[in-house]
């Protein structure tokens, strides 16, 4: 038997994701976790997987830079101004040639191609005998090492971590500056459009790529281009761990097929049930320098700018006018989830202002102790439905999505002049806040499954997997 089990981070949240199967398996004892670290990851949880003994491979050629990055050096190669204006302008001109689908192509299916070889080496030589992903749709890692995984007979598992929505997705790529990319507009992507259909979304602006047809078609050419990539599994993964049944409904219309998938619920929701069982609220508070008497608002900070959803002056508008509008109750302090990826200090000025709490704490922590949660379309809004907390979505990026149309506890606002009204109401109409409440509750069980043995039922769907493979060869 294989000892190894190799996890696929494609950034820092999804790490935080694993890590709890990846500390289950170190207890149990039978397969010793390894994390393949091919991009940047903040170096808070870098040393997370130092603090519990796992070690990590990096790409060749490419430990040195990651390890810089994530531990804050990222600076390191750019000491004066001549070599920044370097690197800027190798970026830009090579940002130029991959608008031409030609060079696109050349340049992925070198890249990919180099990614397939390391990918079959390192399997075979560090003894692995599953890979975990969050996903098999992001072409270049992810993708290479499920191709090889299941080349090599290994086990390949989706781990719960996001939800697909492709109409958002679609938008999301229009408000990109280069959707040019994307778009079905010359003879070439019309044609790649008739063969590859599934490669292609409708929008309110025509048909959209998931991917540049360049990169696209070099990762087809490879072996490594999901079927429908507008799902997040939509690939080639043998078996997809999901949240929930409503979640398995929801891939299940997206062409996933009910054989790839079974439910497990979340690692992270296990976290949310320990704290719901034994939790200091004082304590808690106390940590956020808050009393007991205030009510929470919790706000998940879009991401509109990291995102390229929106120019980052145009960001920090929408970004004040929601810390505003978020702060009109005297008896309620807003509490900030920032994303992982996002800089905490260019936040914190405006955070002052508004006398905003940036927490550091995970929003795993922070959504049991809220009154209520502020999001855009995020996964994050289904923890505050399995918690009972009311959730606001705004809107007003133009994203519109229907994910959430038919949850009755969860409050989509598209008009700026609608948040303010809908704040005061949560906060001073108990009645109405209460009923909120109890419409997240009854729709709980069917977004997550909050009993604290997801993380048991993911590991034991590998051991499985794993022992069924075996039994087979």
């Amino acid at each position: 038997m294989s000892s190894r089990i190799l996890f696929s981070p494609i950034h820092g949240t999804s790490l935080l994701e694993m890590l709890p199967i990846a500390q289950k398996l170190v207890s149990d004892g039978i397969f010793e976790p390894v994390f393949f670290i091919f991009c940047d990851i903040p170096e808070r949880h870098i040393k997370l997987l130092y603090e519990n003994n796992i070690r990590q491979i990096y790409p060749k050629n490419r430990k040195r830079s990651v390890k810089r990055a994530a531990f804050g050096n990222d600076t390191y190669d750019l000491a004066n101004a001549d070599i920044q204006e370097s690197v800027g302008l190798r970026k830009r001109l090579i940002t130029k040639l991959l608008s031409w689908d030609c060079f696109s192509f050349i340049f992925y299916f070198f890249k990919y191609l180099q990614f397939l070889v390391y990918s079959r080496r390192l399997l075979a030589s560090e003894d692995i005998a599953a890979v975990l992903v969050v996903g098999d749709r992001h072409i270049g890692w992810e993708t290479a090492l499920i191709k090889e995984a299941n080349e090599q007979e290994l086990t390949t598992l989706i781990i719960p971590f996001a939800l697909s929505d492709p109409e958002s997705d679609a938008l999301g790529r229009l408000r990109k500056e280069d959707v040019n990319r994307y778009r079905a507009t010359s003879f070439t992507r019309r044609l790649v459009r008739r063969i590859f259909p599934d490669w292609v979304q409708e929008s309110k602006d025509g048909p959209l790529f998931f991917y540049p047809i360049g990169e696209a078609l070099a990762a087809k050419v490879l072996g490594i281009m999901p079927k429908y990539p507008w799902s997040i599994g939509g690939g080639a993964a043998k078996r997809m761990a999901v949240e929930s049944h409503h979640v398995l409904e929801v891939y299940q219309k997206e062409g996933i097929t009910l054989e790839k998938m079974v439910v497990t619920g979340k690692p992270s929701f296990d976290h949310i049930f320990s704290q719901m069982q034994a939790f200091d609220e004082s304590k808690f508070r106390a940590s956020l320098g808050l009393e007991m008497d205030q009510r929470i608002i919790l706000c998940s900070v879009p991401q509109l700018a990291e995102h390229g959803l929106l120019s980052w002056d145009v960001h920090w508008q929408e970004i004040e006018f929601l810390f505003a509008s978020l702060s009109t109750e005297p008896g309620a302090s807003l509490v900030l989830s920032l994303h992982p990826q996002s800089d905490p200090t260019a936040y914190r000025e405006l955070a002052g202002k508004y006398d905003a709490v940036i927490a550091n704490q995970r929003i795993y922590d922070l959504i049991p102790i809220c009154d209520f949660l502020v999001s855009t379309f995020s996964s994050v809004v289904v923890q505050a439905i399995g918690c009972g907390k009311p959730a606001i979505v705004v809107d007003f990026y133009g994203l519109k999505s229907s994910y959430y149309d038919s949850e009755p506890g969860v409050i989509v606002i598209k008009d700026r002049d609608d948040l303010v009204p809908t704040i005061n109401r949560l906060i001073n109409d108990r009645g109405y806040y209460q009923q909120l409440v109890d419409l997240q509750l009854r729709r709980s069980p069917e977004w997550v499954l909050l009993d604290g043995g997801c993380t048991r039922r993911v590991v034991d769907e590998l051991y499985q997997m794993i022992e069924k493979k075996d039994n087979v060869s």
